[in-house]
């Protein structure tokens, strides 16, 4: 139950303050950045397990948002954290 009542607070306050929740996903992605500095998209689906799919459209969502910044191009494309 206090868990509960903790999600409705967190997400009171977020609405509150006009920002939205992360995913999981965008929260491990964020992680992954922190803990390992530049990574290019196939480094982040494997350290993550994640599907190329999901983690282009992760990855476009935290650029869209000024999270992570995208370096390169081609195979040498690597994502970066801004914040």
């Amino acid at each position: 139950m206090q868990a509960s009542l903790l999600n409705i607070c967190k997400t009171l306050f977020c609405s509150l303050l006009g920002f939205r929740e992360l995913s999981q996903s965008e929260i491990s992605i964020i992680k992954v950045l922190k803990e390992n500095g530049d990574m290019t998209r196939t480094e982040i689906e494997t350290k993550l397990n994640l599907k190329a799919r999901s983690s282009r459209y992760t990855l476009d969502k935290l650029i869209s948002e000024k999270i992570v910044k995208k370096v390169g191009s081609g195979k040498n494309t690597k994502y970066s954290l801004l914040v």
